[in-house]
């Protein structure tokens, strides 16, 4: 029996505007002094998956490019003046009402080659009001660049730690418009909840450390809320539409044997830290299945940077394997220093394979010195306060170092709030701060293995539609006469709805992240392929080549050495006499 295979990914077309800035920074021009020396790391064997060059810092010209208040650093991308460049967003963390904000710095470079200054200013709405989000705990405002609403705009995304709302900055013709909430089932405003169990809306764990990104998670061409936190690593459907999403109930992502999604660590039974996680949700590996890449905390003895869960379709949906490290350091130490790795893919470099942009937040001391004998430390063996709750801001808190000694003298209990199993009172100004690094991602010659189920030909319309549930639609053409001995074409049709397209196999769509729409044919032993698969030829929607409209197809010559048609159907059987 001929099998056809497959693998449809259909995006909406997204673009993006920016704002002018208008507003800089005076912050004094300070660079920290002996900063930690990066080690080594080395790359898992990820099939398809791009190899990572080592760390680079990226650091301003004229001012260090860093955050200060809590120490949280959330990179992303956007071009904010409309030059044709990325610039660089910082999100911050800050506790109180005023919240936490985001720092834009202009790319002076290239596209290619980006440069920055080091000077910035606070990103803001339309109405020229401080993007701001607010935050009790822990985690820092972390800016998704997406176009939710796919109206061909960029907009800002972020969670928060409690009560656990989605702040949502459309971007619109003139700026990013003012702050509103996304609608999520069961969120009921000023709700008390309980101390329950992460999958009841009602509990206050369902909610909390709500970290956000988005990705088409079942094939129905809307984005889906993928959401870390103290719930779980889960997934929240898209239950309204292109225009006006919400999502359902958040439910939780599963391994391939139906377990729940979890941190990889060398030892098993040392349970990982699962509120303060972050995922990107991208198909790391090319092979046409979603996978996650996935920080943490990363701040005790068998925590990883960034972990790689492999995507797979089930007859049950998408699935994933068990974590494993991105990369790791070379003699098996902690790979990276300080904790709480955030990550956004960006081409960097502009040379079309994704590269890693990470943020770390590293101890210091005095403020401008970083902390060598504590940076490469795991946070928790020092028991120095994690980012947000620094040392540092608890001097300020206290009244001055003097009183805060004072206080610890009379109450040695405070010693262990402020120290840790630190002993020198010069670490009382322990102050953690964000740095950036970015690894650059290189082709891989290897390629991933594509784990899919095998779709008889006579069943491909049938199958292949109800998997994609409308607007794509996918029919075939074999041709009326099949002769053994003989080539003939195959042919997969793709038909778009209006206002709908895939996005073509190539380099532009491929450096800016955008699955592409692929077909894989797959024949029995005895049909041999005759050349390359052919497409139709593009539209394009800006820059982007796309396939749309009601004739867009893949075209595979064959030769066929021994089937014929059983009885004028579309199947075929093997020849194993001669056949009248």
């Amino acid at each position: 029996m001929k099998k056809i295979i497959c693998i449809i990914n259909c995006l909406l077309v997204w673009s993006y505007t920016c704002v002018v800035a208008q507003n800089t920074s005076d912050e004094a021009m300070i660079h920290t002094v002996h900063f930690p020396e990066m080690r080594v790391v080395v790359n898992s064997d990820i099939p398809g998956a791009p190899i990572l060059s080592q760390l680079q810092r990226i650091d301003g010209t004229e001012r260090e490019i860093r955050t200060e208040k809590h120490g949280l650093i959330y990179p992303a991308f956007f071009d904010w003046n409309g030059d044709g460049k990325k610039d660089l967003l910082l999100g911050e963390f800050e506790t109180g009402q005023k919240g936490s904000y985001i720092k834009v710095y202009l790319n002076e470079g290239t596209d290619a080659a980006p440069s920055y200054s080091g000077k910035y200013f606070y990103a803001t709405d339309v109405n020229g009001d401080t993007i701001t989000n607010y935050q009790w705990c822990c985690i820092g405002i972390h800016p998704r660049l997406i176009d939710l609403d796919q109206d061909g705009y960029l907009d800002i995304i972020s969670g928060q730690y409690n009560p656990g709302q989605i702040s949502w900055w459309r971007g619109s013709k003139d700026g990013f418009l003012p702050r509103v909430f996304i609608e999520q089932e069961g969120y009921v405003e000023g709700a008390v909840l309980s101390d329950g169990k992460g999958d009841d809306p009602n509990s206050l764990t369902y909610w909390n450390y709500t970290s956000v990104h988005f990705a088409d998670y079942d094939g129905d061409g809307l984005l889906d809320l993928f959401v870390g936190g103290s719930g779980g690593l889960r997934v929240a459907l898209n239950v309204g539409t292109k225009e006006n999403p919400k999502f359902g109930i958040r439910k939780y992502l599963l391994h391939t044997d139906g377990s729940k999604l979890t941190i990889h660590t060398r030892d098993e039974k040392s349970k990982a830290y699962l509120y303060k996680t972050y995922m990107t949700p991208v198909d790391w590996d090319g092979d046409g299945v979603l996978d996650i890449l996935l920080t943490y905390e990363y701040v005790k003895e068998g925590h990883h940077p960034v972990e790689f869960f492999k995507g797979v379709q089930t007859p049950e949906g998408l699935r994933f394997e068990k974590a494993i490290p991105l990369f790791t350091e070379k003699e098996g130490r902690k790979a990276l220093p300080g904790c709480q790795p955030m990550i956004t893919l960006v081409d960097y470099n502009n040379d079309g394979v994704q590269d890693i942009v990470l943020g770390l937040s590293i101890p210091t001391i005095n403020g401008f010195e970083v902390a060598p004998e504590i940076a490469w430390d795991w946070i928790r063996n020092v028991g120095i306060e994690m980012p947000g709750k620094d040392a540092g801001r608890g001097v300020e808190y206290a009244g001055g170092i003097e009183q805060l000694i004072q206080k610890i003298e009379e109450n040695p209990a405070l010693k262990n709030h402020y120290l840790g199993k630190l002993k020198d009172y010069k670490y009382l100004t322990l102050r953690h701060r964000g740095y950036l690094f970015v690894m650059y991602g290189t082709k891989n010659p290897k390629k991933a293995k594509h784990l899919s189920i095998d779709i008889p030909l006579g069943e491909v319309e049938e199958e292949v539609e109800e998997s994609m549930q409308k607007p794509v639609s996918i029919s075939w053409k074999l041709p009326d006469k099949l002769e053994v001995g003989k080539e003939l074409e195959v042919e997969v049709i793709f038909s778009f709805q209006k206002g709908w397209h895939g996005y073509v196999d190539d380099e532009i769509n491929t450096a800016l992240g955008f699955i592409p729409t692929t077909v894989d044919f797959e024949f029995p032993k005895g049909v041999t392929k005759v050349g390359e698969t052919s497409s139709s030829k593009p539209s394009y929607v800006g820059p982007y080549p796309v396939y749309e409209g009601n004739q867009e197809s893949f075209k595979q010559q064959v030769c066929n050495e021994k089937y014929v048609y059983v009885s004028g159907g579309r199947n075929m059987v093997e020849v194993n006499e001669k056949v009248n």
